[in-house]
C-alpha cells in the first residue's frame, strides 16, 4: 500500500487531507506539522509521494523538496501554497515538484493527482 507524507504546519489542514486520503482512497499517511518533522519521518519511513505546503517556518516545502533530491531519491511531490506567485511556480518546475496546487482546492483534483502521482512514481 502506497504511503503518503502530508506536511503542513496548520493542523486542520493536514487533518483534512489525512482524512481523505486515508478513509476514503484507502492510502497509509503519514503526517507533519513542519519540514523538520517531515525530514525526520522521512528517514525512518518509506515515502512514496509528499504532499507539503510550501509557506512553513523553518524547512519550507520547497526546501524540503530539494532536501531529497540532494540525497538522490525520487519521491514526486505536490506542493501546496495559499499565496501564488510566477516566482514560486518557477521554482516547482525547476525542481520537477509533481504538481503546484493553489489553496483552496478541489478535492476530486488533488485525489486525482494522488493517483497519478503513484502512478507514475519517482519517473520524471
Amino acid at each position: 500500500m502506497p504511503r503518503i507524507l502530508v506536511v503542513d504546519d496548520d493542523k486542520y489542514m493536514v487533518e483534512a487531507i489525512e482524512i481523505m486520503l486515508t478513509y476514503e482512497l484507502g492510502y497509509d499517511v503519514i503526517t507533519a506539522f513542519s519540514g523538520y518533522e517531515a525530514m525526520t519521518k522521512l528517514r525512518k519511513n518509506n515515502i512514496d509521494l509528499i504532499i507539503t505546503d510550501l509557506k512553513m517556518p523553518g524547512i519550507d516545502g520547497f526546501a524540503l523538496v530539494k532536501s531529497i533530491l540532494q540525497k538522490g531519491k525520487q519521491i514526486p511531490a505536490i506542493v501546496i501554497t495559499a499565496f501564488h506567485t510566477p516566482e514560486e511556480q518557477k521554482n516547482a518546475e525547476q525542481l520537477h515538484v509533481f504538481a503546484y496546487l493553489t489553496k483552496p482546492f478541489d478535492n476530486d483534483y488533488l485525489k486525482n493527482l494522488v493517483h497519478k502521482a503513484l502512478e507514475r512514481g519517482g519517473q520524471k
